[in-house]
């Protein structure tokens, strides 16, 4: 199973789809993922024939976990100090750190 990337994560996927939201680390500032629907939540016809198993339900909430993590990331910024994922708010840019590594001198 892949891991995600910010240390607070909330996973709303169900048998329609998989959807993710992650938060910055320091503010909570979330970022959700769009929809990615299930590719059997259409076909019943697979669920009363029993051709259905949660192993292929879990090979696509990995693959869509992946895919959620790659666009989220683009929302964050790595901390090069503690590696702490953060907002633009919570990030200066100058210092390549997080607020609390290197704060924004105004």
């Amino acid at each position: 199973m892949t891991k995600h990337f910010t240390k607070k994560f909330i996973d709303n996927s169900t048998n329609k789809g998989f959807k993710f939201i992650f938060f910055c680390d320091i503010c909570c500032k979330p970022v959700e993922s769009s929809l990615i629907k299930y590719s059997l939540y259409k076909k019943p016809w697979l669920f009363r024939l029993g051709r259905f198993s949660h192993t292929e339900w879990n090979i696509e909430h990995d693959i869509a976990l992946e895919f959620a993590i790659s666009n989220a990331k683009s929302h964050f910024n790595k901390c090069q100090c503690c590696g702490n994922y953060v907002c633009d708010d919570d990030y200066n840019i100058n210092s390549g750190m997080c607020c609390f590594c290197s704060p924004n001198i105004n």
